[in-house]
């Protein structure tokens, strides 16, 4: 199966690695402007927070992670650029999944010009202001959008012609209305967020399927999960809501859990789950013990 291409997207995977333990709330600016590069056939969004990442108070621990990690020296070294503190957001906006994954990425932040101009490895031709990228993993086309936003399509055989309607903003996934109302109530300022369309869990063996969700996870002294999903209708909702408080009801979710509150709305379920500090601490220290 080909795949975005690794050497040059190892920013990506390690920045949203990272983002695993960086703390931030709310909503975030970046995130609302990078969404508009994404089509609108997209099926799954993801994003990563990483602006915070060096205050987080598990920093010392993130840095002696990151400092093993032969690829992210290799980049930082090569690149000349500190992931961690130039980059404030990555998003990745999937339009297939399966066989192959295809989609655009956009990376905001300070000095991202550099990604572009140095050699990482893998097979690089340039046109003008725009980089062809493919190693054995996949390929992908790049430019910059503005001085603080690169953006790339990636997948099989993806075409200068994919990009230039990302940076024009053509078909814009922002522009879609159910989108809109769904990816208002995510946090999108929260550690890592997500927003996806129902047809990703078709094959899933779930009595009920939502037609879309969305999510964030918070990381500071405890985790919490808030999450949102829209079914065909109220009684499908409901029944949904009251299998998740049944879950989270059990003796084993109970001994992880601070709190847990989930809420039906007619045809739309939200919730919010927060980990223990216990839960929390081990959580975290099994993300940070073995590098990334």
């Amino acid at each position: 199966m080909r795949n975005l291409p690794r050497q040059f997207v190892q920013t990506t995977v390690i920045v949203a690695l990272a983002a695993v333990t960086a703390c931030s709330r709310g909503r975030d600016a970046k995130a609302d402007e990078a969404i508009a590069y994404l089509p609108d056939q997209t099926e799954l969004v993801l994003g990563f927070n990483v602006k915070d990442l060096r205050d987080s108070p598990l920093w010392d621990d993130i840095d002696k992670s990151l400092a093993r990690d032969a690829e992210y020296r290799s980049i930082t070294k090569t690149c000349g650029i500190d992931l961690a503190e130039d980059i404030d957001h990555v998003v990745i906006g999937l339009t297939e999944l399966r066989p192959t994954p295809e989609g655009v990425f956009v990376i905001k932040g300070k000095h991202v010009d550099k990604l572009l101009a140095c050699d990482i490895g893998g097979k690089v031709k340039r046109d003008g202001k725009v980089v062809f990228y493919e190693d054995d993993s996949g390929e992908a086309v790049l430019a910059l959008a503005d001085s603080s936003t690169l953006v790339g399509v990636f997948g099989f055989h993806p075409s200068k012609a994919e990009l230039d309607r990302a940076l024009a903003k053509s078909n814009s996934l922002r522009d879609l209305p159910a989108f809109k109302e769904l990816f208002a109530d995510v946090h999108t300022g929260h550690t890592v967020w997500l927003v996806g369309k129902g047809s990703l869990v078709s094959d899933v063996d779930f009595d009920l399927k939502p037609r879309s969700f969305g999510g964030s996870i918070d990381i500071s002294s405890k985790v919490t999960f808030s999450g949102v999903a829209r079914f065909a209708s109220s009684a499908d909702a409901k029944q949904a809501a009251d299998e998740v408080r049944s879950s989270l009801g059990t003796a084993k979710a109970k001994a992880v859990l601070d709190s847990s509150d989930i809420s039906q709305d007619g045809a739309t379920v939200t919730g919010s789950i927060r980990l223990s500090a216990s839960a929390t601490r081990e959580m975290l220290r099994d993300v940070t013990s073995d590098g990334w």
